[in-house]
């Protein structure tokens, strides 16, 4: 009688642990998708084929066909380029003649002596610039040349002579405010006589035309380095020699074609005629 009863509640028994082995499965298979899903998402092919085979002998769930249809998807977006930071593109290459030129004036400039520590080259978009520090031509709020870089100079001049090509010189000072005592009261005045006594060195040891020079004093307003520092400062005072390239000669003014002595024959043509329709 109480081995019946035994058996009696031994098969009336539940087991409560069930669901467990059904939620197990529902979260593999659910894992599974996540897998697959982050697989299509990042669209590389080696790692989808990975997941692919391995879905395929773990589960059963996908067959060899899968990655072929994955690969048949028309609305898979295009990747997207990499973002290059780099907000300021580099200027033009330079012409063949400027870069015959920088190098003729590098082995000029040299590494050592008084030129090597006054002259730095450098190239922009609207040409090659050779810039002139201040302290090794000038005296301190001075714009006549220092007598030992005079003959440095002259090897500058007679390259660019060959060159025939236009020129802006240009003139620069720090932000520090000029002793108005001096012979010039500010900075825009200093920075127009350095770069006018530059000028006038050129023509007095060039053969180049006057019209194919241009002079420019921009004061502390075009700086290249900090004026918080001593250094910085240091390297804003100079003198800029900028040999034009095609580019930056379209946009110079337009001068005209006619002589002065044209001009006076041609007036003296018309009042010629004048005189003679007035006295037949």
């Amino acid at each position: 009688m109480s081995s019946r009863r035994s058996r009696r509640g031994s098969s009336t028994h539940i087991n409560h642990e069930r669901w467990m082995v059904s939620f197990a499965d529902f979260m593999t298979l659910l894992f599974a998708l996540f897998v697959v899903l982050f697989a299509i998402s990042t669209v590389d092919q080696t790692k989808l084929s990975q997941v692919a085979d391995s879905m395929e002998e773990a589960f059963g769930v996908m067959d060899s066909q899968g990655d072929s249809i994955l690969n048949q998807r028309t609305d898979r977006p295009a990747p997207i380029p990499p973002i290059v930071s780099n907000p300021t593109a580099p200027p033009p290459p330079a012409s063949k003649a400027n870069e015959v030129l920088i190098q003729r004036l590098n082995k000029i400039i040299g590494t050592q002596g008084q030129l090597a520590a006054a002259v730095q080259l450098r190239t922009e978009s609207r040409g090659v610039v050779i810039q002139l520090k201040d302290t090794r031509l000038f005296a301190s709020g001075s714009a006549e040349l220092r007598p030992e870089i005079i003959s440095e100079l002259r090897r500058i001049a007679r390259e660019l002579e060959a060159l025939g090509q236009p020129m802006r010189i240009e003139g620069h000072t720090d932000n520090i405010p000029i002793n108005a005592a001096g012979l010039y009261h500010s900075n825009w005045e200093l920075s127009a006589a350095r770069a006018t006594r530059v000028l006038q060195f050129m023509l007095s040891n060039t053969k180049v035309p006057p019209q194919r020079f241009s002079v420019a004093g921009y004061g502390e307003y075009r700086p290249i380095a900090p004026n918080t520092s001593e250094a910085g400062r240091a390297r804003n005072r100079r003198v800029d020699i900028v040999i034009l390239n095609t580019q930056a000669q379209q946009l110079e003014p337009e001068s005209s074609t006619t002589s002065s002595d044209d001009l006076n024959r041609e007036l003296n043509d018309k009042l010629n005629e004048l005189n003679q329709k007035r006295n037949p």
